[in-house]
């Protein structure tokens, strides 16, 4: 059984064997996550990752960093995005857009409770992924929604599609849940912090999750309530993505889009030019976008999403 190395560098084929043998991801999904990461904070020459901030000098080809910086998988608007559940906007904290937030787990629990009997299971976090979506739009002056923004819908999948015991077999419960996140109640009734880490006895899916699973609970999330793609441009004053991308057309999805096309989508996302901030596109350089379609096309080429050869 492979893990993650625990120095907070990791590389492509720890990451993709980590996740098959500790979650039981399939191949695809396993991979698709690597390589994005990779790509977008890591180094293809090395296919080495920080997990954390910036480690340049022990992820990159160039260690003095001449090349360019490697930010890890702190870096806004990368793998890391506005809106996620338990940590604030990188705008509203001063930069620090991960460490954990007890209240707001508090608050999602509150979801749990009012929405699914207590259980973080699909509803709820489609419930509560909605609520985090309008706080920020509402308090976050440089509020960043953009494509690949989707993707915390498929990561906060992982709450009832992966963390429970045999995944959605199980039940996502706070007991789980909380150990996951490394929430522990205190006196006053809200979370502290303590390290993160897999719950007593637990067993992982018994079937794999890929790709196609994923897909189809992105799909769930978002159409449970619809939200536009774009962006604030100061307070009160919400940009809609201009451009079309995908199946987005003018900062929507279409409501008959289905989960092949939002697994297509996934797809998308990691081999053309994303728009990182309202206004601009990311480029991907020639040599990181011929490194990911090496990866990715042999792993999307079964499911007929329309692959670029270049």
């Amino acid at each position: 059984m492979s893990f993650l190395s625990h120095d907070g560098v990791t590389n492509l084929a720890e990451l993709v064997s980590a996740q098959q043998n500790l979650y039981n991801l399939a191949f695809d999904l396993a991979t698709f996550i690597a390589v994005r990461g990779i790509a977008l904070d890591g180094d293809v020459a090395t296919t080495k990752l920080s997990i954390g901030c910036d480690a340049t000098e022990r992820t990159s080809i160039d260690p003095t960093g001449t090349l360019g910086r490697e930010p890890g998988l702190d870096a806004h608007n990368k793998f890391e995005g506005d809106t996620s559940l338990t940590r604030r906007d990188y705008f509203l904290n001063n930069g620090d857009a991960f460490t954990f937030q007890g209240d707001m787990f508090a608050d999602m629990y509150r979801v749990a409770n009012a929405t699914s009997n207590g259980l973080f299971d699909r509803n709820t976090i489609a419930v509560y992924r909605s609520q985090r979506y309008d706080e920020s739009l509402a308090t976050n002056p440089n509020f960043y929604f953009g494509p690949k923004a989707l993707l915390l819908y498929g990561a906060a999948s992982f709450i009832y599609e992966v963390f429970p015991v045999f995944g959605p077999e199980g039940d996502a419960n706070i007991d789980t849940v909380s150990t996951f996140y490394g929430a522990v109640r205190n006196s006053s009734g809200g979370y502290d912090h303590v390290p993160e880490r897999i719950p007593e006895n637990w067993s992982n899916r018994r079937t794999a999750y890929g790709l196609v699973e994923i897909g189809a609970e992105i799909a769930y999330q978002y159409s449970y309530a619809p939200k536009l793609i774009g962006g604030n441009v100061g307070v009160n004053n919400f940009l809609a993505l201009n451009t079309t991308f995908g199946i987005i057309e003018n900062g929507t999805i279409p409501s008959d889009a289905t989960a092949a096309d939002f697994t297509c989508l996934l797809y998308q996302l990691a081999t053309d030019n994303v728009p990182g901030t309202v206004g601009n596109e990311a480029d991907l350089p020639l040599d990181v976008l011929a490194w990911v379609l090496t990866q990715l096309n042999p792993v999307f080429e079964n499911l007929g999403c329309p692959l670029r050869l270049s």
